[in-house]
């Protein structure tokens, strides 16, 4: 409340009897130019801030610079207004930050991520049907591009079968039928692949090579008052290790003072 001779204009006390507008000035811009008539001070006009866009809130402040504010009517924060509002918006979904016209189209998610109007078109997969699931495909397998991997099962396959997006290019599986078989196999296999030739019935990383896990014989060998232990084939003078599937006699430990070897039964893995 204003006391004495003092009048309220625009929420703050001014003298009531004035000889020009300047004895009225509240100094608040936003309530307009206080006026002076009869020596009696009067409100101002509030500016008029509407910017003709359906798209902003538009209001005046006291602070800064600039009188007029027009904010964004932006929901979900990413920068662009929705379209519901007008030629103005330009954001398909003002909900999600992730969609609106400055995104990439992701493919396969079933949102037009950009708003163009247009859905999933993004860039595509090459996947390539893998029979026996290991993630390699066959020599000169066909791909097919997609956003995603097809849903239906790769035609030729026997029975089932994967997508793979790894090109038979880069590295092919030789065995498309048997998932232990293919380039990045590292296990050793004690067992010849199913219907393989004889001469790589073992080559399960396609390497074109059979390569034996031990080659060596072993032995146990007195050292001191220790032993000296070496994996290997018990062999004797002309005779090498066992072929891949093949059983032999395998050192694999040295048992007490004697140092004797203890030996069992394995079977040659190849890889």
């Amino acid at each position: 409340m204003c006391g004495g001779t003092d009048t309220c204009v625009g929420g703050l006390c001014v003298p009531s009897s004035c000889t020009a507008p300047a004895d009225c000035d509240n100094a608040l811009r936003c309530d307009g130019v206080e006026t002076c008539a009869s020596t009696m001070c009067g409100s101002g006009t509030p500016p008029d801030c509407a910017d003709a866009s359906d798209c902003t809130a538009d209001s005046c402040t006291e602070a800064g610079a600039m009188m007029c504010l027009h904010t964004l009517i932006d929901a979900d924060g990413d920068g662009y207004a929705a379209t519901s509002l007008g030629a103005c918006g330009t954001d398909c979904e003002d909900t999600v930050a992730t969609t609106n016209p400055a995104a990439v189209d992701i493919c396969g998610d079933g949102i037009d991520n950009n708003c163009n109007g247009t859905i999933d078109e993004g860039a595509t997969t090459t996947y390539f049907p893998d029979c026996d699931g290991d993630d390699y495909a066959a020599p000169g397998a066909t791909g097919v591009d997609s956003c995603a991997a097809p849903a239906a099962s790769p035609t030729g396959c026997a029975v089932g079968g994967a997508w793979t997006t790894r090109a038979p290019t880069m590295s092919s599986d030789c065995n498309d039928l048997n998932p232990a078989v293919h380039p990045g196999q590292t296990v050793y296999q004690t067992t010849a692949i199913s219907g393989a030739p004889v001469a790589s019935d073992f080559d399960y990383n396609c390497n074109s090579v059979e390569t034996r896990q031990y080659t060596t014989g072993g032995r146990c060998m007195r050292v001191g008052v220790g032993c000296l232990y070496t994996a290997g084939w018990q062999l004797t003078a002309g005779t090498t290790a066992p072929a891949c599937g093949v059983e032999g006699t395998f050192i694999d430990g040295c048992l007490g003072m004697a140092c004797t070897a203890q030996t069992s039964m394995q079977t040659q893995a190849c890889l």
